[in-house]
């Protein structure tokens, strides 16, 4: 009988998440409707998220050693390359092509394997619910995604759900009630794998909401260390291109010069 409570019981929470998921791909019992589905319709809608194949962002980096510009670009492929500029000036890339993770650095004639936990790493990003992954797919990913109820941080309620990736990597995510949409990331991860592998307690603030082809992105993020407080580092978004053919031909490698 016992048994049968609980079974029951998990199916009523699945239930109450059907618009948003197939029973047992998403693990919670949230209040109806689900902060998911609300956060997927502030969004823009599942149909509007799934219509990203592939993104490109403009970016300025701001960390106290540097001020950096960058360019991001991923597809739907599990492919991704980020190149990084100083005022114009090529200084690196990495990324993740079909054949695995890389890096690469100007004037190197030939690239270099990423760094363990590299390419996972980079895969994270690709997949992050702030671009063009709906937290609705992430059980057809190969996520979980769990409701883990209200929590108030500095004074301001959040529903928090917690996404386990494939590879076992969790992040919290902290959905503001009133607008649905993702406030906070906190994660247990490197600033820069490849610099310093130590992992600090990071939560990455979202803001400046915009609206690009029917989708809300966050054009401003400030990283923090939420143990102490201190500033990491801020991203502003400079501008967003969807479905452009450089990201959709991410799954290549650059050519190198003198190859």
């Amino acid at each position: 009988m016992q048994e049968q409570i609980v079974t029951l019981a998990k199916l009523g929470a699945c239930l109450a998440l059907a618009a948003v998921c197939a029973c047992g791909s998403i693990e919670s019992r949230p209040p109806s409707p689900s902060p998911i589905q609300l956060h997927i319709e502030a969004r823009g809608g599942a149909s509007a998220i799934r219509s990203i194949k592939a993104i490109k962002l403009t970016l300025d980096l701001v960390e106290p050693q540097f001020a950096l510009q960058a360019d991001y670009l991923a597809n739907r492929s599990n492919c991704m390359r980020i190149d990084i500029f100083n005022n114009g000036k090529y200084l690196q890339s990495e990324g993740v092509s079909s054949d695995g993770g890389w890096a690469n650095a100007a004037g190197d004639i030939s690239f270099t394997p990423q760094a363990e936990g590299g390419t996972e790493a980079l895969l994270h990003g690709v997949d992050s619910p702030v671009r063009m992954i709906g937290l609705d797919e992430f059980p057809d990913r190969g996520h979980k995604i769990v409701y883990g109820g209200r929590e108030l941080l500095e004074s301001q309620q959040y529903d928090r759900v917690i996404a386990t990736y494939s590879d076992g990597y969790t992040a919290e995510l902290y959905l503001d009630p009133t607008t649905h949409l993702i406030g906070k990331i906190r994660e247990h991860k490197p600033m820069h794998l490849a610099i310093d592998p130590t992992k600090l307690t990071i939560e990455t603030q979202f803001s400046d909401y915009r609206v690009v082809s029917g989708v809300m992105f966050p054009f401003f993020s400030r990283e923090v260390n939420w143990q102490t407080s201190k500033e990491l580092g801020h991203t502003t978004v400079k501008s967003i291109v969807v479905n452009s053919a450089d990201a959709l031909a991410v799954c290549s490698r650059p050519i190198l010069p003198g190859r």
